[in-house]
């Protein structure tokens, strides 16, 4: 009795199915929404922006949309105490044309210095009368501890290189990087100046070694372990045995504060469920009033750490500051 009672819901949600198949739309209606996307920091005086629009594929695919989104003819300006800046448009030919085969547009101020513990306001008005605004408050600079921080490269009796900081605000998230600049001579005997980036350790996978960054957060610290200062050293002259053309300058360690608006953004990454979705975007976050987006700003400090000449000449690389 039971299983022909299962037989008749299952005939009776197939007929279902097939009566209103003509009428099901697993997208919904579109929405016809704006996005500006904006972030300001000290590390540049160019400050760019762009704004899109939302569209409709004909599949479940977002990548088979190939006309660019973007919103041209805007009026954009960014506002501070008693000033505004004005951005410009511009376009630029695109080095990736896999989707998009049109020049890239975007808006640009230069000369736009931004400076930490103060208020932003962006606005946008486009030519179909639409109004974006949003705002943002740079965040204030963090503070080294010289009294914890390890000051030589590697570290004596450790096998990891430490740096603390303070910051006046814990509820902002914030990254850091260390990255060593060298010279290479190239086969005129010009030395170009590079950088590469050194994650806090490397973990290995079957014969591979995969370098780990740390993601923003709230940790007031970065350890590296001193072999993933050494792997990185070795990998600059990889399959070059001509050693002696490079010249280490310096170990920066770079540490960027966010403001509110990019710590909520990058903490709405780390909420999303792993879960089957057609969503391209990971999270809805947005602190635009009009539309959606991010205005957002960051602030970026360095601090250089020293490194031991010995250390460096066992790579068989030059020394270039005075120890």
């Amino acid at each position: 009795m039971k299983r022909k009672i299962f037989l008749s819901l299952l005939i009776v949600a197939a007929f279902a199915l097939c009566t209103c198949e003509e009428d099901f739309n697993p997208y919904g209606d579109l929405r016809n929404n704006y996005i500006l996307n904006c972030i300001i920091s000290n590390d540049t005086t160019i400050q760019f922006a762009t704004i899109t629009h939302s569209y409709m594929v004909e599949n479940v695919n977002p990548l088979s949309y190939t006309t660019d989104p973007v919103v041209e003819g805007a009026d954009i300006r960014i506002s501070f105490d008693d000033s505004a800046r004005v951005f410009s448009q511009s376009t630029k030919e695109r080095t990736d044309q896999s989707r998009y085969t049109t020049p890239a547009s975007f808006y640009y101020s230069a000369n736009f210095n931004v400076v930490s513990d103060k208020r932003y306001v962006i606005d946008a008005h486009l030519s179909n009368g639409i109004r974006l605004r949003g705002e943002t408050t740079t965040p204030p600079p963090v503070a080294f501890d010289p009294w914890r921080c390890d000051t030589l490269i590697p570290s004596v009796g450790k096998d990891w290189v430490g740096v603390y900081w303070n910051i006046p605000r814990q509820d902002l998230y914030v990254s850091s990087v260390f990255k060593v600049y060298y010279f290479k001579r190239d086969e005129n005997g010009i030395a170009v100046r590079y950088s590469k980036s050194v994650p806090v350790k490397y973990i290995q996978q079957g014969n591979e070694f995969v370098p780990h960054f740390p993601e923003p957060s709230y940790a007031s610290m970065i350890y590296v372990e001193v072999d993933a200062f050494t792997r990185a050293l070795q990998e600059i002259s990889e399959g070059d045995p001509n050693k002696e053309n490079y010249i280490i300058l310096a170990f920066i360690l770079e540490v960027r504060i966010y403001d509110e608006n990019l710590t909520s953004y990058y903490a709405a990454q780390r909420e999303v469920p792993e879960s089957f979705t057609l969503k391209l975007d990971e999270s809805d976050y947005t602190n635009i009033e009009g539309g959606l987006g991010v205005f957002g700003s960051y602030i970026k400090q360095r601090k250089a750490v020293k490194f031991s000449h010995e250390y460096i000449r066992s790579f068989g690389y030059i020394p270039g500051l005075t120890e």
